[in-house]
């Protein structure tokens, strides 16, 4: 069974997306991911690795830690 980091910082990019209005289609379209690939983070299924957490960043102009 594999362990899950960053279950922190996937919930606050998840209520960023949500309070600001962005699909996760166009996420992934931003990002170059697939939308199960995107889901599988989202849902803890998938860790968010640092590349994707740095794109995620640039994207929304955020700043989430990992």
């Amino acid at each position: 069974m594999r362990v899950i980091k960053n279950k922190k910082t996937v919930a606050l990019i998840k209520a960023h997306l949500k309070s600001s209005g962005i699909k996760y289609t166009w996420l992934c379209t931003k990002l170059n991911l697939s939308n199960g690939h995107l889901t599988n983070i989202l849902k803890y299924k998938r860790s968010l690795t640092p590349e994707i957490n740095d794109k995620i960043n640039k994207v929304l102009g955020t700043d989430f830690k990992l």
